[in-house]
């Protein structure tokens, strides 16, 4: 029997093996869920409100595509090894294209909103006094946090299992709730940032510090897990990808993500004794 290979320590799903299991479909889900959360986490500066519309849209998303709807946690998938940079390219090109549609709904369905006028729940500026350098570490931190908590959801086990979308919404909700006082509570998504920005035209040179932000902790999470999980399948070697499959079985879904977990909070079938997930993970 082949041994582990020390790159890899964790379990990882068959299907993010093979990069044909993207779909059209799948980045259509990933528009589709990043235009409803611009649309009603955009509407609103509450922690808390902002946090479930996300949990509730991820649970929604998983089995079409992993439920990222975020650009960051989509540029931690194709870090990680979970995910192939096209793939992620594509995603996160859906993401941005779902948020700015999301945010001209906003538009037309708010009385008395416009193209160009600032709308304060989806344009976001540093506390006052607060300068370029706290703002990125603040920023940073935040999304290095929501995305590295994220991160068994979607990709890792043992994981949540089925409550994962609550424990990366609850994980949104605490960062937002402490840190969001300092970054102007920024939803920690690239797509929703640039979307307020080119469509309520909110201060631009705050909009770079955040992205460059976002990017940075989700990579650094990224980085992190890979220590701690080991790299992700993508990393692997053929023949070490030959004998996952032939543990795990083949790709039969076009899931992405950790989507099969959250959906059915069982093990594993075909997993040998030691190497399944923990009861309820994917």
């Amino acid at each position: 029997m082949m041994p582990t290979s020390s790159r890899s320590r964790h379990e990882h799903r068959p299907w993010m093996l093979r990069e044909d299991m993207f779909s059209a479909s799948s980045a259509f889900a990933e528009f589709m869920g990043t235009l409803l959360l611009q649309l009603f986490a955009g509407s609103t500066s509450q922690p808390m409100r902002i946090a479930a519309v996300f949990a509730a849209l991820m649970a929604t998303f998983a089995r079409h595509s992993g439920g990222h709807l975020n650009p960051a946690i989509s540029l931690a998938a194709a870090l990680s090894g979970h995910m192939a940079w096209a793939s992620a390219g594509f995603y996160m090109l859906a993401q941005v294209l779902g948020a700015v549609a999301g945010a001209a709904l906003q538009v037309l369905l708010t009385p008395g909103l416009s193209f160009g006028t600032t709308y304060d729940p989806s344009c976001h500026a540093p506390a006052q006094g607060l300068g370029g350098t706290p703002l990125f570490v603040w920023e940073t931190l935040a999304t290095f946090v929501f995305v590295y908590i994220a991160y068994p959801a979607l990709f890792a086990r043992p994981s949540y299992g089925s409550l994962g979308p609550l424990y990366v919404g609850l994980a949104l909700f605490g960062v937002l709730s402490t840190g969001g006082a300092y970054t102007g509570f920024s939803p920690l998504n690239p797509a929703l940032t640039f979307a307020g920005s080119l469509v309520f035209n909110c201060v631009w040179r705050h909009m770079w510090m955040y992205l460059l932000a976002q990017a940075t902790g989700g990579g650094l999470a990224a980085l992190l897990a890979c220590g701690v999980y080991g790299l992700g399948p993508m990393y692997l070697s053929e023949a070490e990808r030959a004998h996952y499959v032939a543990l795990h079985g083949a790709p039969e879904t076009g899931l992405s993500g950790g989507a099969t977990g959250m959906l059915s909070g069982q093990q594993q079938a075909g997993a040998p004794v030691g190497e399944q997930g923990m009861p309820g993970s994917f």
